[in-house]
C-alpha cells in the first residue's frame, strides 16, 4: 500500500468527516486517525505536524461542538505523542494502521478530555468517560481504519498495478476455449 498517493487518504478521511457524520451521527469516530498513522509513517515529524494541524482545522470547520482550533490543537499534540511509535508499526499492513489508528485514536479522545475540562470545566472526569471514549471509541476507529482506509487503498494499489488487466485477459482466453 505504500504506492498509494496520499491524497487518497485523506480525500477519504474528509469524504468521511463531511458525510458519515450526517449519516451515522451517533457514532464518534476521529476521523483522520487512520491518515495520520499513514502519515507517520511516509512524512518527518515536521511535515507530520503541519499535516495534523490542517486535518483538525477540517474537523474544526465541520465541528461546533468545541471552540476552533481545539481539534487543530490536539491533533498536533496527539502526533507529538504518537509519531515516534511509528517503530513499533512500521509496516503498512490492514492490522497495523488499524492497531496504530486505535492508539492514535485513544490518545486523541484522552487528550481532547483533559483540553476540554481546563479551556471549558463542563466535563466531569469520570471513569466511565475514559473507558468509552479512550478505549470502546478507539476499538470502532480502528474497525474504521480497516473497513474504510484499508480495503479502498488496497482496491488502489490492485488497480494501480495492472494485475485486473491480466485477470481479465486470462479470463478470456478461458471463455474462448
Amino acid at each position: 500500500m505504500k504506492n498509494v498517493p496520499l491524497w487518497f487518504p485523506l480525500s477519504l478521511s474528509i469524504l468521511y468527516t463531511i458525510y458519515g457524520s450526517a449519516v451515522f451521527t451517533e457514532i464518534k469516530l476521529i476521523t483522520f486517525a487512520p491518515m495520520l498513522a499513514i502519515i507517520y509513517q511516509r512524512k518527518s515529524f515536521i511535515v507530520t505536524l503541519w499535516i495534523s494541524l490542517f486535518c483538525g482545522l477540517i474537523v474544526d470547520t465541520v465541528s461546533s461542538q468545541y471552540p476552533f482550533g481545539l481539534y487543530g490543537a490536539c491533533y498536533m499534540m496527539t502526533s507529538a505523542l504518537c509519531y515516534h511509535l511509528k517503530k513499533h508499526f512500521f509496516e503498512e499492513k490492514p492490522s497495523a494502521i488499524s492497531f496504530y489508528s486505535g492508539v492514535i485514536s485513544s490518545i486523541f479522545s484522552f487528550l481532547l478530555i483533559i483540553v476540554t475540562y481546563i479551556f471549558q470545566r463542563q466535563v466531569s472526569i469520570t471513569l466511565e468517560l475514559i473507558l468509552s471514549d479512550c478505549l470502546v471509541s478507539a476499538i470502532f476507529d480502528a474497525l474504521y481504519a480497516l473497513i474504510w482506509f484499508t480495503i479502498p487503498m488496497q482496491a488502489y494499489a490492485y488497480i494501480e498495478s495492472g494485475k485486473w488487466k491480466k485477470f481479465l485477459r486470462k479470463q478470456e482466453e478461458e471463455d474462448l476455449k
